[in-house]
């Protein structure tokens, strides 16, 4: 490096020619020509990459490598960091080119005055100081972000101008790491801190999202043991009263080992009518018939749980019991909106059974029961089997859905769709723009809540012929985590090779999916699920 007038920093070639320069006006200039970039000899050979990449390709401390038609290095980064950028005749073919573009590479002195930024990116990053978890910057001559790393190593560039439409094809594959955004959670590591450290504090997480979180075996209960393992807690959470159909089952809370019930089939469950459904996870149940029953079944000794359901004029009025003792009646006739009432359990095993006891002009609408403690962990379920993120936004009554929000108070929210959405081809945006919705709803109320996105693994449904890969899914919820800065976990790259992990009656693999192809099995692939989301989760506490 030397100095110049006019100059903040100059890079020189072998020759101490001029490469690189940054002027005192902020611009940066570069000059690049065949002989500007000095090449790499063989004898930095990685022997442990021999395999990798034929010998001729194979460089020292090369992380990531774009070869032109010849197998030779056109691009490559170091394991410092360092880009570097071979240029001259011949490097790349208009094979390598979209839509018969550019036939030589070759930049001539001075071609490159300044950086320019896309119009597009300039729209997508409009503010230009602080960018969490990136790791270094190039920015034009206005101070926009033109090229940056990413703190999982991904390298994001716009080019604009007459290169647009030149593409340089990769030969490798895009690797961006199994999770991002572990930053973006200070809510949750402040709670998960302070409990480790002593302090009377509870952390509250919420899971939303399909039937690979709706069975809590899947993911929710393993989930919650480790971390009330670590972290102290017994609470079980929200236990639902509704179900995605009508035969007696209930939706129950986090693990059923703590709780669990049933419930009448004469109630109606319902998860369809728009803007009409009154349970955080995506469903409810209705009656207008006396008599009509829930059945919780406390294994665990459990705080004394408050029921939610809905206040509306002319509504009806339920009761309930513990252990078959006497009967507390709560009327549902009021105002319009989310209400409670405690039920008072014994610190024991025991049963709740509640029940409509008169219809009212309205019936009885209740969501479920909410087992919370004043300190450790509780991971609430508010999920429902068969649901796309979509539908959520479309069902969910917003101010009462809110309302419980308020109620329940979580530090972390976490997202995980993606399956349904693959099967009925909705497209990734649709889902990715609902879980920002669902999102936005949340921070309208809990403005310091953080969220977590998880794009599922592959299932036997990516060779079914559907509109998009598990991946592509996987790309949109990574962006709209970005966007939200927000958490995010990928379980196509922590569950790894699908020929591997699939189901095989035989047992010739790791029998992750259930013998469906589709659903995680409780036994194995919750278990690697849940271990991945603890150790993200508790990864800088």
């Amino acid at each position: 490096m030397e100095s110049h007038p006019g100059m903040l920093e100059v890079l020189l070639d072998a020759n101490r020619r001029p490469v690189r320069t940054h002027w005192t006006d902020g611009t940066t200039s570069l000059r690049l020509a065949a002989d500007s970039i000095p090449q790499i000899g063989l004898s930095h050979l990685a022997p442990d990459v021999k395999s990798a990449l034929p010998a001729a390709d194979d460089y020292n401390d090369v992380l990531l490598l774009w070869k032109d038609g010849s197998g030779r290095p056109l691009l490559y980064f170091r394991g410092n960091g360092r880009a570097v950028l071979r240029l001259d005749d011949g490097t790349v073919t208009g094979s390598m080119l979209t839509d018969g573009g550019l036939t030589t590479a070759k930049l001539a002195d001075g071609a490159v005055t300044r950086a320019k930024m896309a119009a597009e990116a300039q729209a997508a990053f409009p503010v230009l100081d602080d960018y969490n978890g990136i790791l270094w910057m190039l920015r034009d001559a206005n101070g926009r972000p033109l090229m940056y790393f990413d703190s999982d190593g991904t390298l994001r560039a716009k080019i604009a101008g007459t290169q647009d439409t030149a593409r340089l094809r990769a030969d490798v594959t895009d690797l961006k790491g199994w999770c991002w955004g572990e930053h973006a959670m200070p809510n949750l590591h402040l709670r998960l801190s302070r409990i480790k450290y002593g302090y009377s504090e509870r952390c509250v997480i919420a899971n939303m999202g399909d039937s690979w979180t709706a069975h809590p075996g899947r993911f929710g209960t393993p989930l919650l043991r480790m971390l009330q393992g670590e972290y102290g807690g017994t609470a079980c959470g929200f236990f639902g009263f509704g179900y995605f159909s009508n035969d007696g089952s209930v939706n129950g809370c986090s693990d059923r080992a703590k709780a669990n019930g049933g419930a009448d089939p004469a109630w109606t469950r319902d998860f369809t009518t728009a803007g009409g459904v009154y349970g955080p996870d995506g469903c409810h149940v209705h009656s207008a018939t006396p008599g009509t029953w829930v059945e919780v079944n406390v294994f665990t000794a459990q705080p004394s749980p408050k029921i939610y359901f809905r206040r509306r004029p002319g509504g009806g009025a339920f009761r309930w019991c513990v252990n078959g003792g006497a009967w507390t009646s709560v009327s549902t006739d009021g105002a319009d909106g989310f209400a409670t009432a405690t039920v008072t359990i014994p610190s024991a095993a025991c049963t709740i059974r509640v029940e409509v006891e008169t219809a009212g002009t309205h019936g009885v609408t209740l969501a479920g029961l909410n087992f919370e403690s004043a300190t450790g962990i509780m991971v609430h379920k508010w999920a429902r089997s068969g649901s796309q993120a979509h539908e959520f936004i479309s069902a969910l009554n917003k101010d009462f859905f809110q309302s419980g929000i308020l109620a329940m108070a979580p530090h972390l929210v976490t997202f995980l769709w993606g399956t349904n959405e693959q099967y009925w081809n909705t497209e990734p945006a649709v889902m990715a723009a609902a879980i920002l919705t669902l999102a936005g709803w949340i921070k309208e109320v809990r403005p310091l809540c953080d969220f977590l996105l998880i794009c599922p693994a592959q299932t036997r449904q990516e060779a079914e012929g559907h509109a998009h890969g598990i991946r592509d899914y996987r790309d949109a919820v990574r962006a709209a985590a970005v966007a939200a800065r927000a958490g995010f976990i990928d379980l196509t790259e922590v569950w790894g090779d699908y020929e591997k992990y699939k189901y095989a009656g035989d047992g010739t693999t790791l029998n992750f999916l259930t013998s469906d192809g589709i659903h995680t099995d409780i036994d194995r692939g919750a278990i690697v699920t849940a271990d991945a989301v603890f150790k993200f989760l508790t990864k800088r506490v």
